[in-house]
């Protein structure tokens, strides 16, 4: 009998990777995944880097009417540390 390898279960409904993106293009990926997608939970991937994208990105998510709750890897032990953002819609 072949053993299936199983995947990692992800605690979120949406993954959104935005190595290469800049600010702008960053935020209007989130913006209209946020939009778009009802009550979710969203794994933001924005990486470490001189924390450009992750403070504009943070500051997008805290003025946003459709953001519920916003969690900081480097906070609350998430996998990827400073280089995530998880947000609650």
């Amino acid at each position: 009998m072949e053993r299936r390898k199983r995947r990692p279960q992800s605690f979120y409904d949406i993954e959104i990777d935005l190595h290469g993106k800049n600010t702008e293009e960053a935020v209007a990926i989130i913006e209209e995944t946020v939009f778009a997608n009802g009550p979710a939970t969203i794994l933001i991937i924005h990486g470490r880097g001189d924390g450009i994208l992750k403070r504009e990105i943070r500051k997008y998510l805290h003025e946003s009417k459709y953001v519920k709750n916003v969690l900081f890897g480097e906070e609350n032990n998430i996998p990827g540390a400073d280089g995530v953002t998880v947000v609650y819609t």
